[in-house]
């Protein structure tokens, strides 16, 4: 049995350090705002709703750009000392 949590430990260790996740969904969301934008652009005649759903989409991305660089390990550098 602690075979198998060492074993499941491990593997989220490594998904943890790859950072997988947050990758995941900043390839999404690009995708996304990409795939939007190129529908509003071969729109012929945009009315304002259309407008506002771009404006929504594209305002995502600063939030996920920051969860994106806020998420993952914060590692620690071994060589410094925290009595100086």
């Amino acid at each position: 049995m602690n075979l198998d949590k060492e074993f499941f430990l491990g593997i989220m260790e490594i998904v943890d350090a790859g950072r997988l996740f947050p990758r995941l969904f900043m390839g999404m969301t690009a995708f996304l705002v990409w795939d939007v934008v190129q529908w509003y652009q071969a729109l012929s005649d945009p009315n304002t709703q259309q407008a506002s759903l771009v404006v929504t989409v594209t305002g995502i991305i600063p939030a996920v750009f920051t969860f994106y660089l806020n998420s993952g390990r914060k590692w620690k550098d071994g060589n410094s000392d925290s009595s100086n």
